[in-house]
């Protein structure tokens, strides 16, 4: 809760010898207004004020109490920052402070308020209100701190789960490619096996099939085959293979010449 314009009041009736009646009557005005809690028509008041003397304290100070009900708190603070440049005592400096270290709440500045707070305290050791909203703001810092080292431990969870996740992907990416290369050696080495067998199963080269396509196109030039020598084995076996082949036709010969005997069965019984 701010500290609000009643004893503002009090001190406007006292240094009334320093405004000029107009801007007394503004801040009047201003006031009953505010206490109606028609701030906007307390703020409009207060600013007449201000236009007419910008150094008046007590101006600053009720027009910040004014534009903080309507929850501009930016703009707040900078009216009380203004109402603390002229603050004279050690009571207005407190009070002025305190209404800053609010607005900051507002907006959970946390740690700008604490030092509100203290500052207010270290002009009024006995205001109550700023030490117990110097309490609640560390408080709220503590937790704001413990939220936030929490939700660093849960990114880093995340982030070392995410690493993890792609490691993985990465192991199992490079052990896909691994084996499509094994696959593919081993394609190929059948490939080139199956070469080898071919070459294999191609026939080799007959020596003795060379020379005797030497001899056959030798024969072809002289036009005459050249005789060959014979072994006496060779000489044998063909001499044999003649002999067989004579009596083989001697034979069939004989079985020629026989004439069947014709056996007469038509008898008178």
């Amino acid at each position: 809760m701010s500290k609000y314009s009643f004893i503002v009041l009090f001190l406007a009736f006292a240094n009334f010898s320093s405004f000029a009646q107009e801007d007394y009557s503004n801040i009047k005005k201003g006031i009953k207004f505010f206490e109606k809690k028609n701030f906007s028509e307390a703020e409009a008041k207060f600013k007449k004020v201000i236009a007419n003397n910008d150094t008046v304290m007590e101006a600053y100070f009720n027009l910040g109490n004014a534009i903080y009900e309507q929850q501009r708190f930016e703009e707040a603070r900078e009216s009380y920052e203004k109402a603390l440049v002229f603050s004279k005592t050690k009571m207005e400096k407190s009070e002025v402070s305190y209404n800053i270290g609010n607005t900051l709440m507002a907006e959970e500045k946390w740690e700008d308020a604490i030092e509100s707070y203290k500052l207010s305290l270290r002009n009024n050791s006995k205001d109550l209100d700023a030490k117990y909203n110097l309490a609640y703001a560390q408080k709220q810092l503590e937790k704001e701190q413990q939220q936030q080292e929490q939700n660093k431990d849960q990114e880093q969870d995340q982030d070392k789960k995410d690493q993890d996740k792609k490691d993985q992907d990465k192991e199992g990416k490079d052990k896909k490619d691994q084996d499509e290369k094994d696959g593919d050696k081993k394609e190929d080495k059948g490939e080139e096996g199956d070469k080898e067998e071919d070459k294999k199963e191609e026939p080799k080269d007959d020596k003795d099939g060379d020379e005797k396509d030497k001899e056959e196109e030798k024969q072809d030039k002289e036009g005459k085959p050249k005789p060959q020598k014979l072994t006496k084995e060779e000489a044998e076996r063909l001499l044999r293979a003649i002999e067989n082949q004579e009596q083989k036709l001697q034979d069939k010969k004989k079985q020629e010449d026989m004439v069947p005997v014709q056996i007469d069965t038509d008898k008178d019984w």
